[in-house]
C-alpha cells in the first residue's frame, strides 16, 4: 500500500503527524518538540511531497527523504521526517494489531526510569526537596542533574553551585540512588577533571555532554581520562549527522549513546544507532527528557534493543503542553513504567487537543 496522505497537527510545542495509506490504514506519529510550528511548515512544504506515494511499509524512506533533501540536510529537516516515520512504525503495529515492542520481539514489559531535571538555576534546596518528594511518591532509583551554563566550557549560574547541587543531591541519597550529571556543554576539561575525585565521592556514575556537543574527538578524551573514578561518559542527544554518529561511535565517544528519536530522524534511524553501538559493546538509552510521544518511542526502543542501558529518561517537569496531548499519562510505579500495549505506540491522544490544534494537510 501507498502513503496517500500526511497530516498534521500543531500546538503550543509539538506536533503530531498523521499517515494514511491507500487502503484507509492510518499510523500516528510526533515530529521534535519545540518550535514544532516551523516544523510543520518542512513537513508539508519539503518533506511530504517526497514522502506521498511512497511504500507505507519502507523503512528506509527516513533515509530515502535525507538523500532526497541533501541540500537542506539539518535539524528542521530530520525532525519532520521523524514525524513520518514514527507515523509508519504506527502504522504498521495497527495493521498486524501488534505493539512496536512487541514487532520487534521485546524482552521487557517495563523499563526502569530515571529523574531528570530541566531546571538548571534552581536553589539547590528546592531541587533536593523535589529529589526526595518524587524518589518515596514515584521510586526512582537514579536522578539526573543540570548545571552550568548551556555550552559555556566553564561558567556556572553562581559561583558553586555545580557543587553545591552534587554534593546536596549525595547527601539527601545518601547512598540509596545513583546520580547522573548533565552539563549540556557547560564544562570545561580541566573544569570536569577538578570536579571528578568530588562526583566519584558523591556516588556519580554518568557524566553526560560535559563539553559542547559538537566537540566528539576532545570529549573521548577526556571520557578516557575521568574513567579511572568509575564514571561513564553518556552522549550523542543532539546529533543527527551521520558523520557525526560515525565518529561517536568509532572513537568511541561515550559508554552511552543517547539518541534523541525525534532529532535524528526517527525510530529506524534510532534502532540502527543502537544496532551498531551494541556491536560495539556501547549502550543506548535515547533522549526522552519530556512527556510528549518522544516517552512513547523511548520506551519502545528500550525494551527492544540488544543492550539497553538500565533506565530510561523521565522527565519530571509538569509541561501541560505534553499532558494535554493524551487521555492517559504513563504512570511512574515502583520506578518503572510498563511499555505501551498495542496497537503501534499505544498512545491514547485526545481527540479534543487534535480538533484545537493547527491542522495542515498533504495528499497525492
Amino acid at each position: 500500500m501507498l502513503i496517500d496522505r500526511i497530516e498534521s497537527y500543531f500546538k503550543d510545542q509539538v506536533c503530531v503527524v498523521k499517515l494514511t495509506s491507500s487502503d484507509g490504514a492510518v499510523g500516528y506519529g510526533q515530529t521534535a518538540p519545540f518550535m514544532a510550528d516551523i516544523t510543520q511548515i518542512v513537513l508539508h512544504r519539503q518533506v511530504a511531497p517526497l514522502a506521498l506515494g511512497h511504500a507505507d511499509d519502507d523503512f528506509t524512506l527516513s533515509d530515502t527523504l535525507l538523500r532526497a533533501l541533501h541540500k537542506f540536510t539539518g535539524s528542521y529537516v530530520c525532525r519532520a521526517i521523524a514525524g513520518i516515520d514514527t507515523a509508519l512504525w504506527d502504522l504498521k503495529g495497527r495493521r498486524e494489531n501488534k505493539s512496536v515492542a512487541e514487532m520487534l520481539g521485546a524482552t521487557r514489559t517495563h523499563v526502569e526510569m530515571y529523574y531528570s531535571s530541566m531546571i538548571r538555576d534552581c536553589p539547590v534546596a528546592w531541587e533536593t526537596e523535589r529529589i526526595a518528594r518524587l524518589k518515596k511518591e514515584r521510586g526512582y532509583r537514579a536522578f539526573k542533574l543540570h548545571v552550568g551554563e548551556w555550552n559555556s566550557e566553564g561558567k556556572d549560574y553562581w559561583p558553586g553551585r555545580t557543587e553545591d547541587m552534587i554534593q546536596a543531591a549525595a547527601d539527601i541519597l545518601q547512598g540509596d540512588g545513583e546520580i547522573y550529571v548533565d552539563p549540556n556543554g557547560a564544562f570545561s576539561h580541566v573544569w570536569a577533571m577538578k570536579l571528578a575525585p568530588m562526583m566519584r565521592d558523591c556516588g556519580v556514575t554518568i557524566l553526560e555532554e560535559p563539553l559542547p556537543f559538537w566537540k566528539i574527538a576532545e570529549t573521548a578524551r577526556l571520557r578516557k581520562e575521568i574513567s579511572p573514578y568509575g564514571i561513564l561518559m553518556a552522549g550523542g542527544e543532539q546529533d543527527y549527522n551521520p558523520n557525526a554518529w560515525d565518529l561517536i561511535l568509532s572513537t568511541p565517544m561515550a559508554d552511552i549513546v543517547q539518541p534523541d528519536i525525534c532529532y535524528i530522524g526517527g525510530f529506524t534511524r534510532t534502532l540502527e544507532m543502537a544496532e551498531r553501538a551494541a556491536a560495539k559493546g556501547l549502550y543506548t538509552t535515547p533522549h526522552t527528557s519530556n512527556r510528549s510521544m518522544l516517552l512513547h518511542f523511548g520506551l519502545h526502543l528500550n525494551a527492544s534493543i540488544a543492550k539497553p542501558w538500565v533506565n530510561l529518561e523521565h522527565g519530571v517537569e509538569d509541561d501541560h503542553w505534553a499532558q494535554e496531548m493524551f487521555t492517559e499519562e504513563l504512570p511512574v510505579i515502583d520506578g518503572k513504567i510498563r511499555v505501551p500495549e498495542g496497537p503501534g505506540w499505544g498512545a491514547k491522544l485526545s481527540e479534543d487537543w487534535l480538533k484545537s490544534a493547527l491542522y495542515c494537510e498533504s495528499h497525492r
